[in-house]
């Protein structure tokens, strides 16, 4: 019941997610729109043709859901881009690693979502108050650092740092009760002040469901339409 509550939760905010091509890079994205509409939003840096936005999330989508797995969803994605004249003047995106990258991320968001969804239920907080943070394997010292660490899940920090926090973030995060917590030495009273990921990724599944979105007017014109008429087809 537990899992099927959480792939339930993670195929809802697949669905609800707004398809948007762009042509700026990573870092211009996280300046440009704010977090909680990038969370919402299935793009990928500089890739702005509709179509290859489509077929990046229509297979992301299917791998995150568990209908495909990753060598078929990266195996039919090369083969579009194979075939699509407009890939050509993106020849690293046909490359194993970015694939990789876009569909672990995309997977372990909605997974994340789908957990918390569920941890944060009231009868759930009751038995298991509290999360333990779990380094990944080959974790970033700014990762590794955490390993161990037990907070409240109603925690502020988690909104920042719930796995993953960061791109090619592994770490993971598991429930204890207030007994395991007690025979673990206690829970931390707050989390570390830690610095923003360089990258500018920001990922909090306390937002997942947020209806009050907002486009900044200032955005570059392109980007504003594609988002808005993203937003009016979501309607």
């Amino acid at each position: 019941m537990i899992k099927d509550a959480i792939y339930s939760a993670a195929d809802a905010f697949l669905s609800r997610r707004l398809s948007v091509g762009t042509q700026m890079g990573t870092k211009a994205i996280a300046g440009a729109l704010q977090a909680k509409l990038r969370q919402r939003a299935f793009f990928s840096a500089k890739v702005g043709e509709a179509r290859i936005v489509a077929a990046l999330r229509e297979l992301s989508d299917a791998y995150s859901s568990g209908r495909i797995g990753r060598a078929e969803a990266r195996s039919r994605l090369k083969e579009f881009l194979a075939q699509e004249p407009g890939a050509a003047e993106l020849p690293r995106l046909a490359k194993t690693a970015r694939l990789n990258l876009i569909l672990d991320q995309n997977a372990r968001m909605a997974a994340a979502v789908g957990r918390w969804q569920v941890a944060m239920d009231k009868d759930v907080m009751e038995r298991f108050p509290y999360w333990r943070y779990i380094a990944g394997p080959n974790p970033r010292d700014s990762h590794k650092v955490l390993d161990g660490l037990i907070l409240r899940k109603d925690d502020p920090f988690w909104a920042s740092h719930f796995p993953p926090w960061e791109f090619n973030c592994n770490c993971d995060l598991e429930e204890v009760d207030e007994e395991e917590a007690a025979a673990a030495g206690g829970a931390a009273p707050r989390g570390p002040a830690m610095s923003e990921p360089k990258s500018g990724f920001e990922f909090n599944p306390a937002d997942a469901f947020d209806e009050k979105l907002e486009v900044d007017p200032d955005l570059p014109d392109d980007l504003r339409r594609k988002i808005e008429e993203a937003m009016r087809g979501a309607a």
